[in-house]
This record gives C-alpha cells, structure tokens and sequence, in this order.
C-alpha cells in the first residue's frame, strides 16, 4: 500500500496542534540556518543538512494546511513567476 503522507501531516497537526507546531517550525528553520552556515564553511556533513531540510519540510506542510494549501500554492505560484520575470528583466544582474 503507498503512503498517504498528506495523511501524516494532518495526523501530526490535529496531534501536536497548531500552536505547538508553529513554534515547532520556528525550531525547526533556526536549527536549519545554523546547519546550512556550518555546511556552507565546510564543517558540517550532508547527511545532516538533509535531516534538517525533511524537519523544516515536514513542519511547512503542516503550515500549509494551517493557512490553507490552495492559498500557499497560489503565493509559491505567484513568487515564482516573479522571479522568472525578474530573470528576464535583468533584474539579477545588477
């Protein structure tokens, strides 16, 4: 059977509840800067790094179904188009 793991994050969330786990995904995005920083200077392993990208992952899913996934991919949509734009516009390179 495949894992249904938008089902895991709603059972995590409905668990932890949305207070917990807002303050969970701030742990969780502070404890990937400081890992990213460390790797960045060459003292850090991968391993670790992607350990910390799935606990970061793991908790913006659960953010997503807080502030409403068709809203979240609309923004991630809109932000990346700007992006694209700002690419074509030379806006990078400045």
């Amino acid at each position: 059977m495949e894992r249904n793991i938008q089902f895991d994050y709603i059972k995590l969330l409905k668990h932890f509840g949305i207070e917990k786990q807002l303050k969970k995904t701030r742990e969780e995005l502070i404890e990937l800067l400081a890992v990213l920083d460390k790797w960045i200077e060459g003292r850090e392993f991968e391993a670790r790094v992607l350990n910390e990208i799935a606990d970061v992952k793991i908790m913006i899913e659960q953010l997503s179904l807080i502030f409403g996934i068709e809203t979240v991919e609309k923004a991630v949509c809109k932000k990346i188009d700007r992006t694209f734009k700002r690419i074509e516009e030379g806006y990078y390179q400045k």
